[in-house]
């Protein structure tokens, strides 16, 4: 907000704000295993010179386990947690008061496997599963003097599922 301060008077009524937060921990269980935990919150809020305001969010959890085999297999399972949001809303004049909104939840799961069959030949394979839930949008009154109609899209759901090999060999 202080730097929209700065602009001429046209802006006074505009606001912005907004963070990000990452974080990691790795620790290694011993030689053979790795474990990650990793984590992502964002949120921005802003307003340009009307009563409309825009939000977005993101939040990110994932585990990650790194295991050697032996030296020439290795694996990493990962498993996570996605979820984004977006929405408007518009509360100026409250008789068409509104607040828009649209997210999606995804889950997810890999596991990737690298051999090292020669100094050469590398073999990659793996399989990987994404769950999606989908909110395509609703739209609700925003306080009780709104006349706006709700309107909620049905949810949705869909699932990812793909299996992979690759073969790297160096000539």
């Amino acid at each position: 907000d202080w730097l929209l301060n700065l602009l001429p008077d046209a802006y006074k009524h505009s606001s912005a704000s907004f963070y990000d937060f990452n974080a990691g921990i790795t620790s290694q269980i011993n030689d053979k295993n790795t474990i990650y935990l990793m984590g992502y919150l964002s949120q921005d809020h802003f307003k340009l010179n009307s009563d409309t305001a825009y939000a977005y969010s993101n939040k990110n959890a994932n585990i990650k386990w790194k295991h050697n085999f032996n030296n020439k297999l290795y694996s990493v399972l990962l498993a996570g947690v996605d979820h984004y949001d977006y929405s408007i809303a518009s509360t100026a004049n409250p008789v068409d008061g509104y607040n828009l909104g649209f997210g999606v939840n995804q889950y997810n799961f890999r596991a990737d496997f690298n051999y090292y069959a020669s100094p050469k030949n590398t073999i990659d394979f793996g399989i990987g599963s994404i769950f999606y839930k989908l909110n395509p949008g609703d739209e609700e009154p925003s306080g009780a003097k709104s006349l706006v109609v709700p309107d909620v899209v049905a949810q949705e759901q869909a699932l990812e599922n793909a299996i992979y090999l690759g073969d790297k060999y160096d000539v």
